[in-house]
């Protein structure tokens, strides 16, 4: 994503939007300044969402308030681990998923796997583990 690699520059809105403008062809306004927000909030607080035990159910003040594209409490990014059942070959995907309950990281994960082993997600591949590193809550809506 070409905002997350300006956020650190720490550019105002208006000038990301002029130097974006020249660089991804065109996008609505309004649509950049959300991306330009939620970017911003994963920036700010994923280091401590990070750092945060994965024990310990992550408090509100380390959550990106946003308007959820879907009517969902909660959205999880994070780095998944894959590995290829026969060859052992290692791959890492980056992830999103929805949810309504607030959980530590670890059941997060447990939820995550879970799911994906029922799916049959990559046939021959399995889940070993999830990094989550941000945390979305909606916009509005109870913890």
């Amino acid at each position: 994503m070409v905002i997350g690699a300006v956020i650190p520059m720490d550019w105002s809105s208006r000038r990301i939007i002029n130097y974006l403008a020249g660089t991804v062809g065109t996008y609505r306004r309004a649509d950049m300044l959300k991306d330009i927000r939620e970017a911003r909030g994963i920036y700010t607080f994923g280091s401590k969402v990070k750092g945060l035990p994965i024990n310990v159910l992550p408090p509100t003040d380390m959550m990106v308030e946003t308007a959820l594209k879907r009517p969902r409490r909660y959205r999880v990014f994070g780095m998944a681990r894959h590995e290829d059942r026969g060859t052992g070959r290692i791959s890492y995907r980056d992830i999103s998923f929805y949810d309504d309950s607030l959980r530590t990281k670890e059941q997060w994960e447990k939820e995550y796997i879970q799911q994906k082993e029922k799916a049959e997600y990559e046939v021959g591949e399995i889940v070993t583990g999830i990094d989550i590193f941000a945390i979305e809550h909606q916009e509005g809506w109870r913890y």
